[in-house]
């Protein structure tokens, strides 16, 4: 399911108020998440200090972020940051495989393209 049904599902329902920003999520940056229930005493502290449990719609990876609007702002902009980087260096590591992969097709391309000198 995309981000555009998923968007289109919880909007129908009114279960997400399109008004709240929701925190990003740190695994694969979509802001389609939800609150998750407190599940241990290490959730109930946290949230003393502000930090709840959200789960992630998409990849369903469980995380901790800021309940307030303004700190949820800046969560996502470090978050967007990380996620950003992370795709970077994904790409990179993908470029340098491929050439890696040329390189041996080339060596043995070239090995068995020889053909011997004929006198």
């Amino acid at each position: 399911m995309s981000q555009q049904d998923l968007a289109a599902v919880s909007d129908s329902n009114g279960d997400q108020n399109p008004d709240k920003t929701a925190p990003m999520c740190p695994a694969c940056g979509s802001k389609l998440t939800r609150r998750s229930m407190r599940r241990s005493w290490k959730d109930r502290f946290k949230s003393v200090f502000g930090l709840w449990p959200y789960r992630c719609q998409m990849c369903y990876m469980r995380f901790t972020g800021p309940q307030d609007a303004e700190s949820i702002a800046r969560y996502n902009a470090s978050t967007e940051e990380q996620v950003r980087a992370r795709q970077q260096e994904a790409r990179q590591q993908e470029e340098e495989q491929r050439e890696r992969e040329e390189g041996t097709r080339e060596k043995s391309s070239g090995a068995t393209s020889e053909e011997p000198d004929k006198k």
